[in-house]
């Protein structure tokens, strides 16, 4: 559970950081393009698929942070991560590692996302059915759900007060989501129970 909900930390980051980076990486003709990369903590790796039948699966990865076994076929064109902790990541293709389909990426501390951010930011009700409401600090906030498969949804307002901010999420089913909240250059990031 604590590796699905650090890869939904990544694919949120992902979806509401517009300062950030997308760093893309092709694979095909057995090879990932480029094979190695330098990035900042907050920036994403976006895997595109090419040609053939191929996977990124992590090799190792620093301490706390989610592994990852994803299939890039004519199906399933793309994968994103978003590296949640500093340090190398390495990566294969677990059908074409002994031909050299190896890449690697290294994350350097952030240069954009202030550090404790949850200060700013109070969600309720959480379980929620229908709406959220988030007090926002009289800021403009920028809201984001991904569920465990890591589909995402930016959700517009339904009202905004001085402080407060409600959105509905009567479109999503039952279960654990996670939220990202953004402001300025602040990162929130919390779980959201719907009922």
């Amino acid at each position: 559970m604590k590796t699905i909900l650090s890869t939904l930390l990544g694919i949120l980051l992902f979806s509401i950081n517009a300062l950030a980076t997308v760093h893309t990486v092709s694979v095909g003709d057995f090879a990932f393009a480029p094979n190695s990369l330098s990035i900042r903590l907050g920036d994403t790796i976006r895997w595109n698929w090419a040609n053939g039948l191929h996977t990124t699966t992590s090799t190792s990865v620093p301490a706390g942070a989610a592994t990852w076994d994803f299939t890039l076929q004519s199906t399933s064109t793309s994968f994103i991560y978003v590296p949640t902790v500093e340090g190398t990541y390495n990566y294969k293709c677990s059908f074409h590692e002994s031909m050299g389909m190896l890449g690697s990426f290294t994350v350097i501390g952030p240069s954009t996302v202030k550090a404790n951010p949850d200060k700013f930011f109070a969600v309720s009700p959480n379980p929620a059915k229908s709406e959220i409401k988030i007090n926002s600090a009289g800021l403009k906030l920028q809201v984001s759900i991904a569920d465990a498969l890591g589909r995402q949804v930016i959700l517009n307002p339904l009202s905004e007060a001085n402080n407060e901010q409600t959105y509905s999420i009567k479109h999503l089913s039952s279960g654990i989501y996670m939220l990202v909240i953004r402001a300025d250059e602040s990162v929130t990031v919390q779980k959201l129970f719907i009922e």
